[in-house]
C-alpha cells in the first residue's frame, strides 16, 4: 500500500477533466517539439567547430513523462471512443464541451447534437471514466 492516499470524493474526476481539457495543449506541445528545423545551422558550419545532428536532436526531444502520459491516456480514450457505435457523437460532444475556446455546458452541447440530456450525461462520464482508467493503467 505504501504512501497511496484515495483521492477525496470527486477529487480524481476534476483531475481527469482538467487533463482532458489539456489534451489540445499537449498535441501542440508534442507537434512542435518534433518539427523538424529547417534552417541550416549556419553558426555551426562557420566556426567549424560543432555539426548539426538534426535527427538526433528530433529523437531527444519530448514531452515530459507525465505530460506525455497525460496525453496518451486521452488519445486512447478516443481511440476506445471512436470504436462505439455511436463514437463520433459521443467525440463531437466531448469537442463541444472541453476543447473548444468557448466550451458548451452540458445541456447546451447535448441540444446542439440533438441527444437528451441524461444520454449527454452518460457519454461524459464515460469518457471521464476511460480516460482516468488509461492514466492508472501506467
Amino acid at each position: 500500500m505504501g504512501d497511496y492516499r484515495a483521492p477525496k470524493r470527486g477529487g480524481w474526476r476534476m483531475r481527469t477533466k482538467q487533463i482532458i481539457r489539456r489534451y489540445p495543449e499537449l498535441c501542440r506541445a508534442e507537434s512542435e517539439l518534433r518539427a523538424a528545423k529547417i534552417t541550416a545551422g549556419f553558426e555551426e558550419m562557420r566556426s567549424g567547430n560543432g555539426t548539426s545532428r538534426t535527427t538526433e536532436d528530433l529523437a531527444l526531444r519530448t514531452l515530459s513523462p507525465a505530460d506525455q502520459r497525460e496525453l496518451d491516456a486521452v488519445r486512447n480514450a478516443i481511440a476506445t471512443t471512436m470504436r462505439y457505435r455511436n463514437g463520433n457523437e459521443r467525440l463531437r460532444l466531448m469537442d463541444l464541451i472541453f476543447w473548444r475556446s468557448r466550451p458548451y455546458e452540458l445541456r447546451p452541447a447535448a441540444d446542439r447534437i440533438h441527444v437528451s440530456y441524461h444520454t449527454a450525461q452518460i457519454w461524459h462520464a464515460d469518457f471521464i471514466a476511460l480516460t482516468d482508467a488509461y492514466l492508472r493503467i501506467k
